[in-house]
C-alpha cells in the first residue's frame, strides 16, 4: 500500500478538492500556500497522474484520477472512524463522535471555544470538526463526509435545516463617502461602487450578485477574500464598500474613518442534516447546545433582536 495514504498530504488533497483553490483551503488547514501545492505535486508524483489542472482566475478543476482518489478517501476515512470507534469500545472509553462541518465564519460568532464547550457539557460526546467556505460545507453535507453541517441560507433543499440564528447585514462606508449618511443601505447604492466582499464560494456573494445583477446595478469593481479584516481594512482606506455581519462589526469596534451602515441583508446560520436522518437525541442535543450559545453569543456582541 502506498505510503501516501498513511501522510497528511491525503487531508491537503481533500481540503484543495473541495474548496477548488489552494489559496482558500491553504487558510482552511492552515498552511502556507506554496507548502500546501508543494504537497500536492508530491503526491501527484507517487500516484504518477495529475489530479488538478487549472481552471482560470485562481480556480482548479479536478481530473478524473482525483475524482477516484476523493471517492476512495472518503471510504477510507469511514473505515478508519469505525476502527477507532471499535477500539475504543474495546478499551472501555467509546465516545459518540459526530463529524460536524461549519460554515467559514461560524466560528468566529459562535467562539473559538464552542465546541470544546459542547464536549465538557456532554463528555459521552467527541466533535471532529471541518471549517470550509458555505457552498464546500454543503457538498460535504450531501456527499456524506458529515453527519450535521453549520450551514448559511439560503438552505439547500436536500437538508432539514433548523434556523439557529440570523443577524442583521451592515455596509462598511469611509466617511469621505457620502454614503456613510445613508439610514439604510440598499442594493442600489452599489451602483459605481467597488465591493468589498466574500468570494463565490460564499453565499453571500452568490446572493448580492444575483440582486445587482436583477437590478441592473453595476459596481464599479469586486474585491474578494475570506479575510474580512482586510476587507475592512481597506474600507477604512476608503478603497470600496464592505458587507459585513452584526458581530463583524461589533469585534471591530469603533472607527474615526468608517461608518456601519445597516443593509437589508441578513446572515442566517442553522444546523443541518440530510432530509433522510431521522431526528435522533444528537440533534436534540447539538440544537439545545446551538440556541443557548446564540443567546450568549448575542449578549457578547450586543446585538439586538
Amino acid at each position: 500500500m502506498h505510503r501516501y495514504l498513511f501522510s497528511e498530504r491525503l487531508s491537503y488533497f481533500m481540503a484543495v478538492y473541495r474548496i477548488g483553490n489552494y489559496a482558500d483551503a491553504a487558510r482552511s488547514i492552515p498552511i502556507s500556500y506554496q507548502g500546501l501545492a508543494k504537497a500536492i505535486r508530491s503526491l501527484e508524483a507517487e500516484l504518477g497522474v495529475c489530479l488538478f489542472k487549472p481552471a482560470g482566475n485562481s480556480r482548479l478543476e479536478s481530473t478524473e484520477y482525483a475524482d477516484k482518489l476523493y471517492q476512495q478517501t472518503l471510504d477510507w476515512a469511514e473505515d478508519i472512524r469505525y476502527l477507532e470507534f471499535e477500539f475504543s469500545r474495546m478499551l472501555g472509553n467509546a465516545k459518540r463522535t459526530i463529524r460536524l462541518g461549519v460554515a467559514t465564519g461560524v466560528m468566529g460568532y459562535l467562539g473559538l471555544d464552542a465546541f470544546s464547550d459542547f464536549e465538557l457539557d456532554h463528555p459521552e460526546f467527541s466533535l471532529r470538526v471541518e471549517e470550509c467556505p458555505d457552498f464546500i460545507v454543503d457538498k460535504g453535507l450531501a456527499e456524506g463526509d458529515y453527519d450535521f453541517a453549520i450551514t448559511v441560507a439560503p438552505y439547500d433543499k436536500r437538508f432539514r435545516t433548523h434556523t439557529i440564528d440570523r443577524i442583521r447585514g451592515f455596509v462598511a462606508v469611509n466617511k469621505e463617502n457620502p454614503k456613510s449618511q445613508l439610514e439604510r443601505f440598499t442594493p442600489r447604492d452599489f451602483q459605481g461602487e467597488v465591493v468589498l466582499g466574500v468570494g463565490y464560494q460564499y453565499k453571500t456573494f452568490d446572493r448580492l450578485s444575483g440582486i445587482l445583477d436583477e437590478g441592473d446595478i453595476a459596481p464599479l469593481s469586486w474585491i474578494n477574500s475570506s479575510e474580512l479584516f482586510w476587507l475592512y481594512a481597506l474600507a477604512a482606506e476608503n478603497k470600496g464598500v464592505c458587507l459585513l455581519p452584526a458581530h463583524v462589526v461589533s469585534l471591530l469596534g469603533q472607527s474615526d474613518q468608517v461608518t456601519a451602515v445597516p443593509c437589508e441583508d441578513f446572515w442566517e446560520i442553522g444546523l443541518s442534516c440530510l432530509s433522510s436522518r431521522k431526528i435522533d437525541n444528537d440533534e436534540r442535543i447539538l440544537l439545545a447546545f446551538l440556541a443557548k450559545r446564540c443567546q450568549k453569543q448575542r449578549l457578547r456582541f450586543g446585538i439586538d433582536g
